[in-house]
């Protein structure tokens, strides 16, 4: 009953938006010796912590959840943890590739400069490979659980956390794979340009679609179980995808949309987020913050 408690109060403080003090409370609670307890914990702290910095942190949440779920039998908890860990990965896996363009960021680059970069490159790309195989292997038992869970809310939540892995390719794909090339144009004026070949832009549209159709799928379910808050936690996201991908009259239709789901909404971080896409849709992205001087420490790790 003490560690019901405690998690409610946590819960309080999360909503109130003291996440320092909750994440204190959580932190006990992750000790508990009731399992229900320690996946609510999970829950919550998954919430809460940084999706790069507390990375290590996410993976063992995740992992502790699986087991539990796993012991308990528990197929719908087991999908939701599986989803949550692709989830992690794939924001660390876009790190990792970051780092891995570091290595030929030069537009004149042709070769490695010493065997020992050569190796470490090589040992990078190993570990990127072998995680995305990871990655999608936990979509697809995921996805198959929460099915099997028989469970609409659960699998609108799995093709939420679903969709930001397709997203993170997208954008990983756009960076790595451009090509810088000159090109003269008409009335003989130079440019120089970048470009992607045929292949890339293939796989960058195919993720992008992807991305879209995940949480189109997400925003049908949650509408069919009336859960409007989750209904505008995806518009959110979608119409943060279409401003990343400029697709600026798509993200003011759905900005529209949003605006009117999130009417009477007691949810003050939709509310956050709902001004912040706001601003960045009449800026033209032009005051989004630099977030790689932020975690550039936590990339390579």
């Amino acid at each position: 009953m003490e560690d019901e408690k405690l998690l409610k109060y946590a819960i309080y403080l999360i909503n109130a938006g003291n996440k320092e003090e909750a994440a204190k409370v959580l932190t006990v609670l992750a000790n508990s010796k009731d399992d229900g307890i320690k996946l609510q914990t999970y829950d919550a702290l998954l919430s809460i912590l940084d999706q790069i910095k507390d990375y290590k942190m996410i993976i063992v949440l995740c992992d502790n959840g699986i087991k539990i779920s796993q012991t308990q039998k528990r197929i719908d908890n087991l999908a939701y943890f599986q989803m949550r860990k692709a989830s992690a990965m794939s924001i660390k896996i876009g790190g990792w590739k970051y780092v891995r363009k570091m290595f030929k960021l030069s537009p004149d680059w042709f070769n490695f400069s010493t065997e020992e970069e050569e190796k470490r490159y090589k040992e990078l790309d190993d570990k990127i490979q072998d995680s995305e195989k990871q990655v999608d292997e936990l979509c697809a038992e995921s996805l198959k659980n929460a099915e099997l869970a028989n469970n609409r809310k659960l699998l609108g939540m799995i093709y939420l956390y679903r969709s930001p892995i397709w997203k993170n390719r997208y954008s990983d794909l756009k960076i790595e794979q451009m090509v810088r090339t000159a090109r003269f144009l008409p009335h003989g004026r130079f440019r120089d340009m970048m470009e992607y070949s045929k292949k890339d832009l293939r796989m960058i549209d195919h993720y992008d679609r992807e991305a879209i159709s995940d949480l189109k799928t997400a925003i049908s379910i949650f509408k069919e179980v009336g859960d409007n808050d989750s209904v505008s936690y995806c518009l959110n996201n979608l119409a943060n995808h279409y401003l990343h991908s400029y697709q600026y009259i798509k993200a003011f239709i759905t900005l529209k949309k949003l605006e009117k789901s999130i009417k009477g909404t007691k949810d003050q971080e939709l509310l956050r987020n709902f001004k912040k896409l706001k601003s960045r849709l009449f800026t033209r992205n032009k005051d989004i913050p630099n977030y790689v001087d932020e975690y550039k420490d936590y990339m390579s790790e």
